[in-house]
C-alpha cells in the first residue's frame, strides 16, 4: 500500500498547487479588468476627478479606437507560456465583451519586458 499512499499524497500536493496557481490567475484577472473598468470609468466622466489626475497621453487616447494591452512582468522564473494560457483563458469573456482579442494580454520575463521598453 505504500505506493498508493505515496500517489494519493503527490495528488494533495498537486491540487494544492493547482489551487494556488488558479487563484493567482484569478487575482491577476480582477486588477487587469478593475483597471481597464477605472481607466475608461475616468474617460467617461464617472470618476470625478480622476481623469484630471490623469497625464495628457492617458487623457488623448481615443478610447473607441484604442488597442488595450494587460501586461504582466514575472520577475521570477516561472513558466511564461503556461501562465500566458491560463490567463487568456481566464479573460476570454471579459475580452470578448470589450471586443479585444486574447492577443490584448501579454505575460512576458524581465527580460522581455526590458526589450519592450516597460522595464529599466
Amino acid at each position: 500500500m505504500k505506493g498508493g499512499f505515496e500517489s494519493t499524497r503527490r495528488c494533495v500536493v498537486c491540487s494544492s498547487q493547482f489551487n494556488r496557481f488558479q487563484g493567482g490567475i484569478e487575482e491577476i484577472h480582477n486588477k487587469f479588468i478593475d483597471s481597464l473598468h477605472l481607466y475608461l470609468a475616468a474617460r467617461v466622466g464617472r470618476q470625478g476627478a480622476l481623469e484630471e489626475k490623469m497625464s495628457r497621453p492617458f487623457r488623448a487616447v481615443d478610447i473607441g479606437t484604442a488597442r488595450f494591452v494587460s501586461t504582466l512582468v514575472l520577475y521570477v522564473a516561472w513558466e511564461v507560456v503556461e501562465i500566458q494560457d491560463a490567463l487568456e483563458k481566464r479573460m476570454r469573456r471579459s475580452l470578448r465583451a470589450w471586443g479585444l482579442s486574447d492577443s490584448s494580454v501579454k505575460v512576458l520575463n524581465e527580460s522581455g519586458a526590458r526589450r519592450h521598453g516597460l522595464v529599466a
